[in-house]
């Protein structure tokens, strides 16, 4: 695989790899996770990076756009890459829809709610407890504790 591909990512905001005790961890690029779920060779890597840098598009949309991975595959990168739950392509289940944290996970609410879930994150060993309450009903408690528990 070309060395060249480890600075690039979908996004500044990478999952990161390695240990979990606190040590530095270096990001994973999309192209090697699509290599490690076999839809990419290094050779198809070195072509969407070559396309990438011709047209200056992200790693994703170069390789949908060389037909050498498909919108799922790279979506579903992204996900392992930001460490975010997602559905099963095809996942048609009644619930689905009120999921848009796994449903649409690059999606602004799915953001919204990745975005709250940093804001409640402890400072340190401390555990926090959280109630979603509300005093109308239909307000939607559900749907927020639901996301929420997905986001987290």
């Amino acid at each position: 695989m070309n060395d060249a591909a480890a600075p690039l990512h979908a996004s500044g905001a990478d999952r990161l790899d390695g240990a979990s005790d606190g040590r530095s961890r270096m990001p994973v690029p999309i192209g090697r996770l699509l290599a490690r779920r076999r839809a990419l060779t290094d050779e198809q890597i070195d072509r969407v990076l070559d396309h990438q840098r011709a047209h200056g598009t992200r790693f994703g949309e170069s390789a949908v756009a060389l037909r050498v991975a498909t919108r799922s595959q790279v979506a579903a990168a992204l996900a392992e890459q930001f460490d975010y739950a997602t559905l099963e392509d095809g996942d048609d289940r009644p619930w689905a829809a009120a999921l848009p944290v796994a449903a649409q996970p690059a999606g602004a609410v799915a953001e919204s709610f990745r975005s709250l879930r940093s804001t409640l994150l402890p400072a340190g060993p401390r555990q926090r407890i959280l109630a979603v309450v509300s005093a109308e009903h239909g307000d939607g408690r559900s749907f927020v504790a639901a996301n929420l528990a997905v986001a987290f």
